[in-house]
């Protein structure tokens, strides 16, 4: 019977090691997972920045987009505008001209 609880003994005494092994193991596997969340909750908020970082980039890209072709719009009618002026300016070249010329024969 003494060999029976010294054997209990030894066995309840390994027992309880061995639950001591797995809580320090445990505790340090929670150490680790609570590390891991830590990280996962940095990246997420990171992730979260790049994508609104992404957005307003996007978002100027579509205005600066807008603008060249507004700014090529632009272009294009300032050269007709131009091209225009410069019509008028020869037409009145012309007439101004032949006003000098008909004033030259008159006083001939």
């Amino acid at each position: 019977m003494q060999q029976q609880l010294t054997a209990a003994r030894n066995e309840v005494g390994s027992l309880a090691a061995t639950i001591r092994a797995q809580r320090d193991e445990l505790e340090a596997l929670s150490k680790v997972k609570d590390s891991l969340n830590s990280r996962l909750i940095e990246s997420e908020q990171q992730n979260a920045s790049f994508r609104s970082e992404k957005a307003d980039w996007v978002a100027r890209a579509t205005q600066l987009r807008a603008e060249v072709e507004t700014s090529r719009s632009d272009k294009g009618t300032t050269d007709v505008a131009l091209t225009l002026q410069e019509t008028e300016l020869r037409e009145l070249r012309k007439k101004v001209d032949e006003q000098a010329d008909l004033l030259r024969q008159q006083e001939s």
